[in-house]
């Protein structure tokens, strides 16, 4: 997965879906936020296996895919940052993502996104 979004776009996103995520989970990856692509946008999903938030936001998408990352991680990284264009590349090897603004990156080590529950 390769995307370019708008920070403060994903940032809403992010808060809306982060209060889903569960503080103590006995299966790590629902501490996970789920990012899939579909045409020109991104779906942002958490979930806690009863309940389930899904958003979208609008992206450039230049490599369909998903990924999972750590849902305190990404929030934290993106809520740092002003108003700017951020990449997003995944390796779905490792399930790795580069998160690429202004001269910077940062890699995030995910979960497989076939692993991820739909609530």
């Amino acid at each position: 997965m390769h995307i370019t979004v708008i920070s403060d776009h994903l940032l809403y996103a992010l808060q809306n879906v982060f209060r889903m995520v569960p503080n103590r989970s006995p299966i790590p990856i629902l501490k996970g936020i789920h990012f899939e692509t579909c045409n020109d946008l991104v779906y942002i999903t958490a979930t806690d296996l009863e309940h389930g938030i899904r958003t979208r936001v609008p992206a450039k998408i230049e490599i369909p895919g998903q990924a999972v990352l750590p849902a305190r991680e990404i929030t934290e990284l993106i809520r740092r940052l002003p108003n700017m264009t951020v990449s997003l590349f995944t390796n779905f090897e490792n399930n790795t993502t580069i998160v690429n603004y202004a001269q910077s990156e940062v890699n995030l080590h995910g979960f497989p996104p076939d692993e991820f529950m739909p609530c």
